[in-house]
């Protein structure tokens, strides 16, 4: 699993196969949202920069698996979907 400085949120999907986790994959970045499979293999960025602006964190499943909720955080000042100042 990709996990430079900050991480975590980990949960597991319903049914137990995936893992969805958030990493900051370099100092100063704002962290990734990925999905993997339960054994931490085959990650990818689900959702990241340029698709998120500000800080992706606290990603979560939807009770049927099917789909994901996260939070958005941005600096003060900053619509939702600009990019960062």
């Amino acid at each position: 699993m990709p996990l430079v400085g900050i991480g975590g949120d980990a949960q597991f999907s319903p049914d137990g196969s995936l893992v969805l986790y958030g990493s900051q994959q370099q100092p100063g970045t704002s962290p990734n949202i990925y999905p993997a499979n339960a054994d931490g293999s085959e990650a990818r960025v689900l959702v990241g920069y340029p698709r998120c602006y500000g800080v992706c964190v606290l990603a979560m499943w939807f009770p049927d698996g099917t789909r994901i909720a996260y939070w958005e955080f941005h600096g003060a000042g900053d619509p939702p979907g600009a990019p960062p100042s």
